[in-house]
């Protein structure tokens, strides 16, 4: 299950599956927003991944690279002269999963635009209970502007990982998911019919009570001095 973000002559994101064969082919099924209009394309191409872990998609521009368990990656197009974009996938249910695999606290990190004339980057936690309800705190920074997000909701995880259709209205079922022996979440907010021109995507790791309340301090000292 894979996030995009992208912005060319469009502005987009997608989320989709990507089932590689092992033997150097893939087939892709991916849906899109592009400048508010949805849709869902499939394509087959070739892939090559080397012995450090870095690989090659034949369908792009540049080198992405897994993680030493194979079970994250990451793929730029730092070559491509007419768009950019960066693209978070993690492997499909690498174990059965459950709802309260999201319990505990995340530290999360998301951009996105809208309508391609005002952008945002999030950086901040949630937390969540034993039954996918969850918090939010974030900083947020809009067109050079600094605020602090907060608020409530609630994701439903499917035993392959995925929770997508809880992310937002519409949204595919591959739209959010949780890998990586539960410790990474990616979900994507790019599919509200209600809300079209908003993308964004989100990445967050599993961390420890410890960790975040010490970089909760230190993002409610950011907060409070406008830095």
């Amino acid at each position: 299950m894979s996030i995009t973000l992208i912005y060319l002559i469009n502005y987009g994101s997608d989320s989709g599956i990507q089932t590689f064969d092992g033997a150097r082919s893939y087939s892709f099924s991916s849906t899109y927003n592009r400048d508010g209009t949805m849709s869902t394309e499939s394509w087959r191409d070739t892939y090559n991944v080397n012995a450090d872990g870095s690989f090659v998609d034949y369908d792009v521009y540049g080198t992405g690279y897994l993680t030493g368990n194979g079970k994250v990656w990451i793929l730029p197009n730092p070559d491509a002269l007419d768009n950019w974009c960066t693209t978070v996938g993690i492997k499909r249910q690498d174990r059965t999963y459950s709802t309260a695999d999201l319990e505990g606290t995340w530290g999360v990190a998301g951009f996105g635009d809208e309508n391609g004339t005002s952008f945002n980057a999030d950086f901040g936690f949630m937390t969540f209970d034993a039954d996918g309800n969850y918090s939010y705190n974030f900083a947020n920074q809009r067109d050079g502007t600094f605020t602090t997000e907060t608020g409530t909701g609630t994701f439903l995880v499917s035993a392959d990982g995925s929770f997508g259709e809880s992310v937002t209205p519409g949204a595919p079922y591959y739209a959010g998911a949780i890998g990586n022996d539960g410790n990474i979440i990616i979900f994507n907010m790019s599919f509200d019919r209600s809300s079209p021109h908003h993308r964004e995507i989100f990445i967050g790791v599993r961390v420890t009570r410890q960790a975040s309340d010490a970089a909760l301090w230190l993002l409610n000292v950011r907060n409070s001095d406008g830095g």
